[in-house]
């Protein structure tokens, strides 16, 4: 008689399951480092897009002011003196996460060469985790 060779279906069934435990656990932790991960690349590229509109105005580019304007589907970073009256052709368009919400003003303005802005608070938050980017009356950015 000739040796089995294989696996039963008892010995697949069972390796099934305790894969199926395994995934089980692992899936949360994965689902919520993604989660922190949106939330921290989201508020990251928000600070640097603040930096960059007021580098543009402190250089003084185009002799204009330069601005962040936010809603739900973008960020757009922006020449001129508001958002409804700026120079379209110089815009900076970047797609947002649907994953994060902002709540603060639509639009930021730095003046040209001091770099001044309205002192701003932005709130930003996916649900679980809450974190404050400040924008002070001499343009600096600070945030928690």
């Amino acid at each position: 008689m000739m040796p089995n060779k294989g696996f039963t279906v008892i010995e697949i069934i069972l390796i099934i399951g305790i894969l199926a435990i395994i995934f089980g656990l692992g899936f949360p932790i994965v689902f919520d480092f993604y989660k922190n991960y949106q939330f921290k690349t989201e508020q990251d590229q928000f600070i640097s897009f603040l930096e960059i509109a007021r580098n543009l105005s402190m250089t003084n580019l185009n002799q204009s002011q330069h601005g962040v304007f936010q809603n739900n589907d973008n960020f757009i970073i922006f020449e001129g003196n508001s958002f409804a009256t700026r120079n379209q052709s110089q815009d900076q368009i970047f797609p947002r996460s649907k994953a994060v919400s902002v709540s603060g003003p639509s639009e930021i303005i730095f003046n040209v060469i001091s770099g001044q802005a309205t002192s701003s608070l932005y709130i930003f938050t996916n649900g679980k985790t809450s974190s404050n980017v400040y924008v002070n009356k001499e343009g600096q950015i600070d945030w928690q």
